[in-house]
């Protein structure tokens, strides 16, 4: 199973502590899914089973719906709940459905998401 992310987050937050807290739900994803979840800035590279876009922090919807053409539906978005990061999904994921497009937000206990992901790759 290969799972590759990127990410957005808001200009911010980029200098405070979020990247140890999503450092930390990260390496939480990791060792329940027994797979190495793989980070991208090519937000088209598509060369997986499962592609998630990580929504780190609130303020990044911005920066998401200037780029979203370059993924493919289903958008599957992966929130920690942190930093905003669920209102922000929220937010897009109201776009995406004015839009008609289909979408997802990856948000709860880390084994939720995790057994989410593994059906989403079969």
């Amino acid at each position: 199973m290969k799972i590759k992310f990127s990410k957005f987050k808001s200009r911010i937050h980029e200098a405070g502590n979020l990247d140890k807290s999503s450092q930390s739900f990260l390496n939480k994803i990791n060792k329940e899914l027994g797979n190495k979840l793989i980070y991208t800035d090519d937000l088209s590279d598509y060369d997986c089973d499962l592609k998630l876009i990580y929504i780190e922090s609130g303020g990044s919807e911005g920066y998401f719906l200037k780029n979203f053409k370059k993924f493919k539906p289903p958008y599957i978005l992966l929130t920690s709940g942190e930093n905003n990061s669920l209102a922000a999904s929220l937010e897009i994921m109201h776009y995406l459905h004015l839009k008609h497009l289909k979408g997802e937000i990856l948000h709860g206990d880390i084994k939720y998401i995790v057994n989410r992901m593994k059906k989403l790759c079969r």
